[in-house]
């Protein structure tokens, strides 16, 4: 499940997102060494660029 900051996916000289985005709650796939893996309250997270997601998806089970 994926949260966002407030200048993500917004298109700047250096990427155009083409309209692309995720929100809040969503899904993501992403490479596992493309993320800085922490841990919050025991709970195993990454933090991503937006760059760094490759593509989001209605449900986890959707790849698996």
């Amino acid at each position: 499940m994926v949260k966002k900051g407030p200048s993500a996916f917004m298109d700047n000289d250096d990427e155009d997102f083409q309209g692309q985005t995720v929100e809040v709650g969503d899904w993501v796939v992403f490479r596992v060494g493309d993320g800085w893996q922490l841990n919050l309250r025991d709970t195993a997270c990454r933090i991503l660029t937006d760059r760094t997601i490759r593509m989001r998806l209605k449900t986890p089970g959707d790849i698996f």
